[in-house]
């Protein structure tokens, strides 16, 4: 039994240094671990670091962003006087100015060195070759984030797209103009612009709801073609004094009243000029739907001039709504409603049915003569002649719809 005490108290000695041994390697391993260059306590150390490099980023992009806030909700804004130039023939500078409330700008345009177009400074622009360029004016200190434009159009014709680029050919009258679509001139009154001795091509577009006054003056050598108008209150066109070779050429006026115009004289061509001079005028290819109210006999929907294969279809409360009777001009091959044209006038005829194409074909107008025929001036339209340039123009309309 001695031996056997004595045996057990070997083998728990063995044991107990077994256990030591084990702890003190697992100590090692937990210090290495613990402290090694892939230790706990480097982890924990490049664990900080990381959170405090994430603090102080966010805190930087929060400050950035404050910034930006400040800078937008603040009183930071900009706006140019115009947001579209034209430059035509005749034209060779436009100061724009911008609204920045005191703030310093830079301006630049784009493409940068661009030969269509400079700007100084000051917002000066000066036109150069042919195209079109932006003018851009950026508010400094903002990283170029806040800006405003100008399209810079410089060609031999000006293109006019809405009621502004109309009032500005006053600035040039006799420059060359384009439309390039529909403008409706809303309820406010329009001021005559003239005397206009440049051309202007409404390239089949529509010009809606002119009323108080006419759209130009034409003084001499002056054109006005391509262009149809609708809803008319004024007369598309009235002369300068002592006017002459005024050519209006594919002009339609297809709606309107001038009943209200306030003018003895008034008809949708054309009155009188100023002082009641009478205008040379040549009229070719143009009709008119409008309904006239003149008072005085000589007031009609062709009112002095030579006319050329054109018609009226519209009402009058005057004798005669045809011509303009005791200020007769002279006609060849044009048509009117019947119901007005009492008096004999060579090269006007009264007639009753405008849908008839014969009844134009057979006063040599040139008609649409079938559907593989693309060489004409006219065709028929819900029972009317149209003249193909309108046309066309609508059916571009419709196939974009």
């Amino acid at each position: 039994m001695k031996n056997n005490f004595k045996n057990s108290k070997a083998i728990t000695l063995i044991a107990l240094i077994i256990t030591i041994v084990i702890l003190i390697i697992l100590a090692g391993v937990v210090i290495s671990l613990s402290l090694g260059n892939n230790g706990l306590f480097n982890k924990a150390k490049d664990a900080k670091e990381q959170y405090l490099n994430a603090q102080n980023y966010e805190e930087s992009q929060i400050g950035e962003f404050d910034s930006k806030v400040d800078r937008y909700t603040g009183d930071l804004s900009i706006s140019l006087n115009r947001t579209k130039v034209n430059f035509g023939k005749n034209s060779t500078t436009f100061q724009l100015q911008a609204n920045t409330n005191n703030k310093s700008v830079t301006w630049s345009t784009i493409p940068q060195n661009t030969t269509i177009v400079t700007v100084s400074n000051t917002g000066l622009i000066t036109k150069g070759e042919l195209g079109q360029a932006i003018v851009r004016c950026t508010l400094d200190d903002t990283d170029g984030e806040v800006y405003a434009d100008c399209i810079v159009n410089v060609s031999n014709q000006v293109y006019i797209s809405d009621r502004q680029d109309l009032e500005d050919i006053a600035n040039d009258l006799s420059g060359e103009y384009i439309l390039t679509n529909d403008i409706d001139l809303g309820s406010a009154d329009w001021e005559k612009i003239g005397p206009f001795a440049g051309a202007f091509d409404g390239n089949g577009y529509t010009i809606k709801n002119l009323k108080g006054d006419a759209l130009f003056s034409m003084a001499s050598n002056s054109t006005l073609k391509n262009t149809k108008f609708e809803n008319i209150q004024a007369p598309v066109v009235n002369g300068a004094n002592g006017s002459t070779n005024v050519k209006i050429e594919k002009v339609g006026v297809v709606s309107g009243d001038l009943s209200n115009a306030g003018n003895h004289y008034e008809a949708p061509f054309t009155n009188f000029a100023s002082g009641g001079a009478r205008i040379s005028y040549v009229f070719k290819d143009c009709y008119t739907r409008a309904i006239t109210n003149a008072r005085w006999n000589f007031a009609g929907l062709f009112v002095f001039g030579s006319y050329d294969g054109c018609y009226s279809t519209g009402t009058s409360n005057a004798a005669m709504n045809c011509h303009d009777a005791g200020y007769s001009g002279t006609y060849s091959n044009c048509f009117c409603n019947s119901t007005y044209g009492t008096e004999p006038y060579s090269g006007l005829y009264g007639i009753s049915d405008f849908s008839n194409v014969a009844t134009f074909t057979a006063k040599d107008w040139d008609f649409k003569s079938g559907n593989s025929d693309t060489d004409y001036i006219w065709e028929m339209v819900d029972g009317y002649p149209e003249l193909k340039i309108f046309a066309d123009r609508q059916r571009e309309k419709t196939s974009q719809q």
